[in-house]
């Protein structure tokens, strides 16, 4: 029995630029299997399997990956997951179900390049600066090129629901773009109760000034400076504590002290 939520839908993957690893291709193989283009039982020449995998990965997007790497870089990991079983003559058979693949990726693939990239980005991030509290969190980060003190650069503002850790919540959104030839620098982090809100209120802010970076993926890429998002996040902080100041001046019905009857 296949089941559906142990991968990402279509129409979620996008692949834009990235290189082919374990993981993309554990997820490709399984809607392969699910579109019913390859089946769990029967085993393939590894020059289709892995022909099946690189057009779907080209088509959202992927990088070509070279046939010279096939073995070195996936099908020995693939094959010690046992997620990929050899047979006779070269040919491989995908031996487990589907809703096994990406647990199965998650702890028996070693990938000693995400362990480095996670060093490194722990390294040059020592000294974010940090505002709020909360068990979510928001950052702000730009790549060493762009960067420039006091002035309007490329920024991305970003969210976590799942950690107030701001390399945390950055590493996990990182970790696919490890190609990139610089590793981010962490210019900001606001841990909060709601890091949708926070985000949106960043993202609407910037988008009304005409500030979104038109050639960048996505939609949130923008053109400011520390400074000013340090000035919205007061902004939005002093209206909040202005609400809650009048809240706290009206009675228990919704009306000034002043207005409520003695009792009798």
């Amino acid at each position: 029995m296949i089941n559906d939520d142990a991968i990402q839908t279509d129409k979620d993957l996008n692949y834009a630029g990235l290189d082919l690893n374990p993981d993309i291709m554990i997820n490709i193989l399984g809607i392969l299997i699910k579109t019913n283009v390859l089946e769990i039982d029967t085993y393939y020449a590894v020059n289709y399997l892995f022909k099946q995998v690189n057009n779907y990965f080209e088509s959202k997007g992927g990088n070509p990956f070279p046939p010279d790497k096939r073995t070195d870089n996936l099908l020995t990991k693939l094959s010690q997951a046992k997620i990929l079983t050899q047979g006779q003559k070269g040919k491989y058979r995908i031996s487990k179900e589907i809703n096994d693949l990406k647990e199965i990726a998650k702890n028996t693939i070693e990938n000693t390049e995400d362990a480095d990239y996670r060093r490194k980005l722990e390294s040059a991030n020592q000294d974010i600066q940090l505002l709020g509290k909360g068990p979510q969190s928001v950052y702000v980060l730009t790549y060493p090129k762009y960067y420039e003190k006091n002035k309007d650069i490329r920024l991305k503002i970003g969210k976590s629901l799942v950690t107030c850790d701001i390399v945390e919540a950055v590493y996990n959104r990182t970790k696919l773009f490890t190609f990139l030839p610089e590793i981010p620098k962490i210019l900001l982090g606001f841990n909060c109760e709601d890091c949708s809100m926070l985000e949106s209120f960043f993202h609407n802010l910037f988008g009304l000034r005409k500030k979104i970076c038109p050639d960048a993926p996505g939609d949130e890429w923008f053109f400011a400076s520390v400074e000013s998002i340090k000035k919205a996040w007061d902004f939005l902080n002093l209206k909040e504590n202005n609400a809650q100041d009048s809240a706290s001046e009206l009675g228990p019905e919704g009306e000034n002290d002043q207005d409520q009857k003695p009792a009798p």
